[in-house]
């Protein structure tokens, strides 16, 4: 019981980095999952320019909007 109350911030604060990484990595999965993983925003210089806009065009077409 002395050694979890000596260690206790310790352990509070590995807990809340677990937490940490796990929503980190939790959205990033939705993100790669939703399809804007790996987007930095710069069209110009972009290899699928275009490309993603006529893919959400087509969703966007699909749902009715």
């Amino acid at each position: 019981m002395s050694w979890l109350q000596s260690n206790l911030a310790n352990i509070v604060i590995i807990l809340l980095i677990i937490a940490l990484l796990y929503v980190c990595i939790r959205s990033l999965w939705k993100d790669r999952s939703s399809g804007c993983a790996g987007c930095g925003g710069n069209c110009s210089s972009c290899h699928i320019a275009g490309g993603i806009e006529t893919i959400r065009t087509q969703q966007a077409a699909r749902k009715g909007v």
